[in-house]
């Protein structure tokens, strides 16, 4: 990671919301391309080490972006529901797991794991490098989910560091290209 690029993780217990805010050696343009072409997604989306397959893409309000993983040869099944797109501004969508047909579920590590989150992703440019802020929050979440998802906020940022951390590096060989 280049360190002079801003990279910072915050959680609002009042809010249980997590926000990352990650800068990217890339214009715009591309950092958005990259969080919204479904051919892209699937090199740098999800935890280091564990590849996706996008099953299926609809970018558009409502649209699902519906990928798999396989874990010790079981497959996985994530999903986001888009809600709100301004080109190369702000994406918001409803994260969950989910079944191979797009049916949501309870979290296969722990059933406590709120069942959806609400995230949005803001994008901004200043000279020539993108930040992103990200927030996400539970949805309809009860008490114990909301507790559960505030012990989770170590792990939730480990993995979202290794998302960003992957995305840097994916948009490095792009802009090689």
């Amino acid at each position: 990671m280049n360190s002079n690029l801003k990279s910072e993780f915050s959680f609002d217990e009042e809010k249980h919301t997590i926000e990352i805010i990650r800068e990217f050696d890339a214009k715009l343009e591309m950092v958005w391309e990259v969080w919204t072409k479904p051919e892209h997604l699937a090199n740098w989306w999800g935890p280091p080490g564990l590849p996706i397959t996008v099953e299926k893409y609809e970018f558009a309000p409502q649209g699902i972006f519906l990928y798999s993983a396989s874990v010790q040869g079981q497959s996985s099944f994530g999903k986001f529901v888009y809600h709100r797109i301004i080109k190369q501004e702000l994406l918001e969508y409803i994260t969950s797991f989910s079944d191979e047909n797009g049916q949501t579920i309870r979290a296969p590590f722990n059933e406590k794991f709120p069942l959806e989150i609400f995230n949005s992703v803001i994008f901004s440019e200043q000279n020539e490098r993108t930040t992103i802020v990200l927030r996400g929050t539970p949805l309809n979440a009860t008490e114990e989910e909301l507790e559960f998802f505030s012990k989770m906020s170590g792990s939730i940022q480990q993995g979202f560091a290794g998302s960003c951390t992957q995305l840097e590096n994916y948009l490095e060989t792009l802009k090689k290209h």
